[in-house]
């Protein structure tokens, strides 16, 4: 029986290094568009991808972000007077993206990069939608993404065609500390007893830690029902005087409802 191949078969070494690059290649992708954060527990050859597209990424775009000056936010929307403020991350806390092609996804979008065309597969967190409409109703909604903006807007476009969303911020609205993308929530313009945010990664609100909750990440966990849980502590948060005394009760809250 005769073996057809699509292209020649390369030698195990040449193989190997072929796959670093492919790899690399989409974790640098994922570096340019999306605020991802890549983890990995021992040194293995994950590692060294990640190492190299870290290194393509600062020689290409090196940290020297600096955020507008001035407060980010505006007067608030007449349906949002007297509202405290929602300040939401867009990857792994509302949905996960991926440049897998699947028929699975809700949506993709397609983003240009040096000329050349990704799609990009976004998957939504269980209860999205609902759980942005309902914090419409109690918070002025804001996202606040560490992703390019030629790939949040069009999606946010798509997710929120009714505008619950007050605002959009993109990386060019984030501080680079310490070669991470951080969302200094005190260039706001609002009070920050009256500002929340929750995000799958901590340091992303690490000059103002009690502003700040932390949600699992969302990698395609359709069971997932983080944000059907974390509801009531929000609206438990939106009626008092001061956030910051009471967003340090979300861990503890947590497990107690885990152990219901």
């Amino acid at each position: 029986m005769t073996v057809l191949f699509a292209k020649p078969l390369l030698p195990l070494e040449k193989r190997k290094r072929a796959t670093l690059w492919s790899s690399t290649k989409s974790l640098f992708l994922f570096s340019l568009i999306l605020s991802c954060y890549f983890s990995f527990g021992s040194v293995s050859l994950l590692s060294v991808v990640q190492n190299r597209a870290r290194w393509m990424f600062h020689n290409r775009n090196p940290p020297t972000y600096e955020p507008p000056t001035g407060p980010f936010l505006g007067p608030q929307r007449e349906c949002d007077q007297g509202k405290k403020t929602l300040v939401l991350d867009l990857d792994e806390t509302l949905v996960h993206s991926s440049f897998q092609p699947s028929d699975d996804c809700q949506y993709v979008i397609p983003v240009d990069i040096d000329g050349n065309i990704y799609n990009v597969y976004v998957y939504r967190r269980p209860g999205v939608l609902e759980f942005i409409r309902r914090m419409s109703e109690l918070y002025e909604v804001v996202i606040y993404t560490a992703s390019l903006q030629k790939y949040a807007d069009p999606l946010l476009d798509l997710m929120d065609p009714n505008h619950y969303i007050a605002k959009r911020l993109f990386r060019n609205y984030c501080v680079c500390s310490e070669g991470v993308f951080v969302k200094d929530l005190g260039l706001l313009g609002r009070d920050m007893k009256d500002v929340i945010m929750v995000d799958n990664a901590a340091i992303s609100y690490k000059f103002q830690p009690l502003n700040g909750i932390e949600c699992k990440p969302f990698i395609n966990d359709f069971s997932d029902t983080e944000l059907s849980e974390m509801t009531p502590f929000l609206e438990y948060l939106s009626k008092k005087n001061d956030i910051r005394q009471f967003s340090t009760l979300w861990g503890a809250t947590r497990e107690q409802s885990q152990n219901i």
